[in-house]
């Protein structure tokens, strides 16, 4: 049996999503180690004699894409490279869901998971920028009326931005699934930071965990000292600015042939697409710590602003010591809503890295601000295979586009 042969009908797709769901996970496994965070393209970068072709503007990746698409069976993968703030190169090769023959886009809007982060650090940094909060201020300070253990009163809102808080690095299942019934955002992320505040954190404060649940307790602080929603704050304060006018939540495809790149797990070496908004994807509510849905090009948007601030711009967004407190290590490779590394095709000094791996997707970023350069890779499907293949495209991008000196 074709092991890439999708599971048929809603049946299937629902024992699959079940499954995922009776596991206690958020959907949300951010973080890895090796190449997509820490470790770069590494064995997977190509040798710096490799037959490589030169860097053309606008260059057609399909070709390229489709090679390692179909080497390691996905449904689809997609890319885009910045040079300075031009896309020099872009391609999506394969289909939004196995078993619909609809072909992705580079126009699609794929599931580009903890980028989100990114975006919720970017949005704090305008905060603090315009005197509405600041780096230091606590927990305690700005949600005064939300009862909470007493080790979150004087975490900051550098701490969470930098996972120091003390927060879990898995939502509780209780916490997720109370997040997935009807009602505003808003007050569904509330009722969420309420329930992970009033437990005791999971390490000291200050000792570094991955989390979502930190990003999501950052906005609802955020909310709470700004008014008004998340979503209202990134739209005013990064959408509108940069244009981006095609991010939405991932829940925005529920009709029964896709419109977007679909998600598809793994299980039993068995591929099965699920439909967006089911158990597998983490709530509408949990959007800033794991949720966004962007083309390749609005994606870039919001990369080319960060590339920009590692090169010591001032921004339509952001002043450069904003960049500073988000893009600086704060420990030997964490940043805030960034991995800081030094990698020697990278160029000299640090890149920025940030790789989303839940069940379903996985997405990639390396900026290399030595080179002037960032790499976007997508891919609708989780696993070991698309994280494989997310690396080695990433490898092939710089061979082509940042080859060694």
């Amino acid at each position: 049996m074709d092991r890439r042969r999708a599971f048929g009908g809603a049946a299937a797709r629902l024992l699959v999503a079940l499954a995922l769901g009776a596991c206690g996970t958020s959907g949300n496994s951010d973080q890895g180690g090796g190449a997509t965070k820490d470790g770069g393209p590494g064995t997977l970068l190509p040798d710096a004699g490799a037959d490589m072709p030169g860097p053309q503007k606008n260059q057609d990746l399909a070709p390229l894409l489709e090679t390692i698409r179909a080497k390691y069976e996905l449904p689809a993968l997609s890319a885009l490279v910045l040079g300075g703030s031009e896309v020099i190169g872009v391609g999506a090769v394969g289909v939004r869901e196995l078993g619909d023959p609809t072909m992705v886009t580079t126009d699609d809007r794929f599931h580009i998971g903890g980028a989100a982060q990114t975006l919720t650090a970017t949005i704090a940094a305008t905060l603090v920028q315009d005197g509405l909060l600041g780096w230091k201020t606590k927990l305690g300070v700005a949600m005064p009326d939300v009862p909470m253990h007493a080790a979150y009163t004087d975490v900051t809102l550098a701490d969470l931005l930098a996972q120091l808080g003390g927060a879990p690095t898995v939502i509780p299942a209780a916490v997720v699934n109370a997040a997935r019934t009807s009602g505003e955002p808003r007050a569904l992320r509330e009722q969420a930071a309420r329930s992970l505040l009033a437990a005791p954190p999971e390490v000291a404060h200050g000792t570094f965990a991955e989390s979502d649940a930190s990003f999501l307790l950052a906005a609802v602080m955020m909310e709470h000292v700004a008014g008004t929603s998340w979503e209202a704050l990134a739209q005013a304060r990064v959408f509108a600015p940069l244009d981006m006018k095609t991010c939405t939540a991932v829940h925005s495809d529920l009709g029964a042939h896709p419109t977007v790149p679909w998600g598809h797990v793994v299980m039993s070496d068995v591929a099965a697409p699920i439909w967006p908004g089911f158990l597998d994807e983490p709530p509408t509510a949990f959007a800033p710590a794991q949720g966004l849905r962007c083309t390749l090009g609005d994606w870039a948007k919001l990369i080319d602003l960060h590339l920009g601030g590692a090169r010591g711009a001032t921004t339509v967004v952001l002043k450069p010591p904003s960049f500073d407190e988000l893009q600086l290590p704060v420990d030997a490779t964490h940043a805030r809503g960034w991995y800081a590394v030094s990698r020697s095709w990278a160029g000299a000094g640090l890149a920025l890295n940030y790789g989303s791996r839940d069940p379903a997707i996985r997405a990639l970023t390396w900026v290399l601000p030595a080179k002037n350069l960032a790499l976007l890779v997508a891919v609708n499907q989780g696993g070991k295979a698309a994280e494989n293949a997310a690396d080695e495209t990433i490898g092939a991008l710089v061979g082509i586009f940042a080859p060694p000196n």
